[in-house]
């Protein structure tokens, strides 16, 4: 998948979403995964993007979701769970609370 297409899926530039990665505290999940500028790699992001893309029928409904405060995430937006390095937790709480994809 391209670096665009999963910057889209998640709301953010292709730069950001390098920073992303590139600003993962020590011991996350896919540090030893970086992305470069072309694709995102085998890793939990990229994972993430999959379960994305099976949950919700577009990238609007997945982005909204993404911005939206999530019980399973202490009340948190999983897009700040994200950029805080915790790709894992976001996974999860996508796997348990997202709605069924139409």
């Amino acid at each position: 998948m391209s670096t665009a297409t999963a910057a889209g899926w998640l709301g953010l530039t292709p730069s950001e979403l390098a920073a992303l990665s590139a600003a993962e505290p020590a011991g996350a999940c896919f540090c030893k995964h970086q992305i470069d500028a072309t694709t995102v790699a085998e890793s939990p992001l990229a994972e993430l993007i999959d379960c994305l893309q099976l949950a919700f029928p577009t990238p609007a409904a997945a982005r909204a979701w993404l911005h939206t405060p999530q019980a399973r995430l202490a009340g948190q937006r999983p897009l700040d769970t994200l950029r805080a390095g915790e790709v894992e937790q976001v996974l999860e709480a996508l796997r348990v609370g997202a709605p069924p994809s139409s």
